[in-house]
Parts: structure tokens; sequence; C-alpha cells
């Protein structure tokens, strides 16, 4: 009888408690932020309407997944550098500049870009970076 209420009390706690639920993934592929920004973004080509501006943080914020150089440049069109550095290749895409802002805009005088790292004899994006170049 012991062995019974013991186990009925363990049932019943197993049913009433609760564990911490995982925790689900909240961030937005990139492959997906890359369809709905595409159209606007190579409207921006020269980074000087504000699109890139106030979207590029989505990118930044994603979660990378499959981005090809191909998908890259269908989606964002030419990017505005190619680097070639000694971990692989970066496909840069300014979303500031200012020479591209009217003569009496005010702003720093600088160039800020959003970078895709391909590392050597790979086909994926393995990172995405933030920077700026003085101008």
């Amino acid at each position: 009888m012991r062995r019974i209420s013991i186990f009925l009390i363990f049932v019943t706690l197993a049913v009433v408690t609760h564990s911490q639920a995982a925790k689900k993934d909240t961030l937005t592929p990139t492959t997906k932020i890359l369809s709905h920004l595409s159209y606007y973004w190579k409207l921006d080509s020269l980074a000087g309407n504000g699109f890139r501006l106030y979207t590029y943080n989505q990118l930044l914020k994603s979660r990378l997944d499959n981005v090809t150089k191909e998908l890259l440049v269908e989606s964002l069109g030419k990017p505005n550098q190619l680097r070639n550095t000694n971990h692989g290749t970066e496909y840069v895409y300014y979303y500031f500049d200012i020479k591209a802002m009217p003569k009496d805009y005010d702003a720093p005088l600088a160039c800020w870009y959003i970078a895709f790292q391909f590392k050597s004899n790979e086909k994926y994006a393995s990172e995405i970076v933030e920077g700026d170049i003085d101008r």
C-alpha cells in the first residue's frame, strides 16, 4: 500500500510540475530577408535614399543560413566592393555613403558598409559584418 501511494505521488508530481520550455528560434533566416529587401535595396544602389540605412540591421540580426554568392548578387545586386583577404572573399555593400548625399547634408565624412564573408573554397557565407570607411 505504501509503495502504491508513493508511486501515485511521483506520477502526480510528474504530471503537475513543468520544466523549462524549449526556446524557439525567433531569428529570421537571411535568405528570407534578402528576398524581402531585394527590389528596394537595388533601387538604392548608391546608398543615398535611406532604404539601405533603414534596413541593414535586419540583415545583421538575421540567422545566417544558405547564402551563396549567386543568391547575394541576385538579391542585392552587384556589390560596391569585392575584397580578397587571407580568409577568403568579402562582398561589400554600402548602406550609407556621404558622397551620394546632397551637398549640404550634415553627416560624418564616412561610408558605412555591410560585408558578407565567404571563406576560401566555401559555398556559403560564413559571417556578416559591418564597418566604415573614412571619406
